[in-house]
């Protein structure tokens, strides 16, 4: 009973730390929430997606592809639910929520005591990075709960005769996470060692289901995506423009033999990825977000608290230490064998960042920041050790000192989150539901211009005005795809998306436009 309040009141917490003004803070969805809900919003209505497919596994949407996995939990939640922006992001909150337990499971599954696994669940219930991403509608975030459920069962120690069982629900969910967001499908097959080395190769008849699954998974959802891969493969750096002139330069800095050894393409590659892993582990991405994306993250804030970062790199280089150790002396026990693991699970969860252009990314890490936190737990450890064997202190006064600078970084966070956080949204450009819809009301039956740069406004548009299915079919019309495949939306009814005030026709007297200056959206009369 006293564990179920303790699930319960972790479970409340989380939820309702993500849950409170939702729908108001963010104040606005940004382009690629509005896609997942105008989609959901056209498929419950017709079936279709805004591009007139049936019932896709993956969506065009701009032109960057979204698997359907979010999109098809909305359309669920829309046939018993408003059509509101708290809706929308209501899976990802549910699944930033139902992480906190996960987390305590994971935990335990690998070996940490109640205590400790109690301990991972408050860090993640508290850390910035999971508390942002829970409240906006991240393909990402629900991804993220279902493989993590999936590799905890698939980790766990069970008896034989339940272990058919819990495979084939491990597999399930493995399958559900690669048709909502692109990551797990590139972790997945660097999940298949480390299922064979804990489970034992020799005993093949015990890792033999889900590695067979887990390959039959990789080969259903891959054959399937196959036009989200080649479109997303534009954004590595192994088919950027760009990164190839830089490769060509590198390459001719050499002359001769050296040019061949040290001039080729790998060795380019692999600089490239394994400096994207340092700016990884870095403070200015993690507890600075410096260079971040807007979305990703607060204006002047990381994705990690300083004290979370400080006793995660601890524990990395702990593990490490620890596992040197274990090589030198050829022995691996259990507990060596499982802190390998961890530390090969935390190197391999940063793969779908690093092999991009714009690494680090927040988005393409979350398994990578659920990993981290546990790393946190070790240096709590380690730390501890090595203070009781040089200090008297207590044990007691290094968790109160941690708890303290928690609790102060935690509430220093969802101060800035809900108090100031409103009035820094100058990225998302809030307002737009509210001026579209007194322009719809007050400008009826009058083309009308929107001053777009960017080209997603569309979508906002579509899903705030709840543009009816038959009316965007027969009207959208987009521009021709750019390089790397994107397509901008040009016009949708009597609304038309141009760059500048210039670009307007004749008969366009009405035009909605950002004001930068005031930040926020005006109209202007002609």
């Amino acid at each position: 009973m006293k564990k179920l309040l303790i699930f319960i009141s972790l479970f409340l917490v989380s939820f309702l730390i993500r849950a409170y003004l939702v729908g108001q803070i963010p104040g606005i969805l940004n382009r690629d929430e509005a896609a997942l809900a105008y989609n959901a919003y056209l498929l419950n209505e017709t079936g279709k997606d805004e591009w007139g497919k049936s019932w896709p596994l993956s969506l065009e949407s701009f032109g960057d592809y979204k698997l359907s996995g979010y999109v098809y939990a909305l359309v669920g939640l829309f046939k018993i639910l408003p059509l509101n922006d708290w809706v929308v992001r209501l899976p990802s909150l549910l699944a930033g929520s139902i992480l906190v337990i996960l987390g305590f499971f994971f935990a335990k599954v690998v070996k940490f005591r109640e205590s400790w696994a109690r301990l991972f669940a408050i860090l993640l219930a508290t850390a910035p990075v999971f508390i942002f991403y829970s409240r906006m509608a991240f393909e990402a975030n629900l991804a993220l709960s279902l493989f993590v459920f999936s590799l905890t069962l698939l980790l766990a120690q069970v008896k034989n005769n339940n272990r058919v069982a819990i495979d084939l629900l491990a597999l399930l969910l493995a399958l559900f996470s690669v048709f909502t967001y692109n990551a797990p499908l590139l972790l997945l097959p660097f999940i298949l060692p480390i299922i064979i080395w804990l489970r034992g190769y020799k005993k093949w008849e015990k890792w033999l289901l889900p590695v067979a699954g887990l390959v039959l998974v990789i080969g259903i959802a891959g054959s399937q995506l196959l036009s989200l891969s080649s479109q997303k493969s534009g954004i590595t750096i192994f088919q950027d423009e760009t990164v190839w002139i830089d490769s060509i330069k590198y390459r001719l800095q050499f002359n001769g033999v050296w040019q061949t050894v040290l001039g080729n393409k790998y060795v380019y590659y692999s600089y490239l990825i394994t400096q994207n892993y340092v700016k990884s582990f870095s403070s200015q991405f993690l507890v600075n977000a410096q260079g971040g994306h807007p979305w990703h993250s607060l204006p002047n804030y990381g994705h990690l608290s300083t004290v979370i970062y400080f006793f995660g790199i601890i524990g990395v280089l702990a593990v490490i230490y620890e596992l040197l150790l274990a090589i030198k002396a050829h022995k691996f026990a259990n507990k060596i064998r499982l802190r390998a693991s961890l530390l090969y699970l935390l190197l391999i969860s940063l793969i779908p960042s690093v092999i991009t252009v714009d690494a680090p990314h927040a988005t393409r890490s979350l398994l990578f920041f659920f990993l981290f936190n546990l790393f946190t737990l070790i240096g709590l450890k380690t730390t501890y050790h090595l203070i009781r064997d040089h200090t008297r202190i207590r044990k007691n006064a290094l968790f109160i000192a941690f708890s303290i600078l928690l609790t102060i970084s935690s509430s220093k966070y969802l101060q800035a989150y809900l108090v100031n956080y409103p009035h820094q949204q100058q990225a998302l450009k809030p307002g737009f539901d509210l001026i579209i819809n007194q322009v719809d009301g007050q400008y009826s039956n009058q083309p009308i211009a929107v001053i777009d740069e960017e080209g997603y406004q569309y979508i906002l548009l579509a899903w705030y005005l709840k543009v009816p299915p038959q009316q965007f079919f027969d009207t959208v019309i987009r521009q021709l795809p750019d390089k790397i495949g994107f397509r901008y939306g040009q016009q949708v009814g009597r609304y038309h998306f141009i760059a500048r005030v210039a670009d307007r026709n004749e008969q366009e007297k009405t035009v909605i436009k950002w004001n930068e200056v005031t930040a926020n959206w005006e109209i202007l009369e002609f």
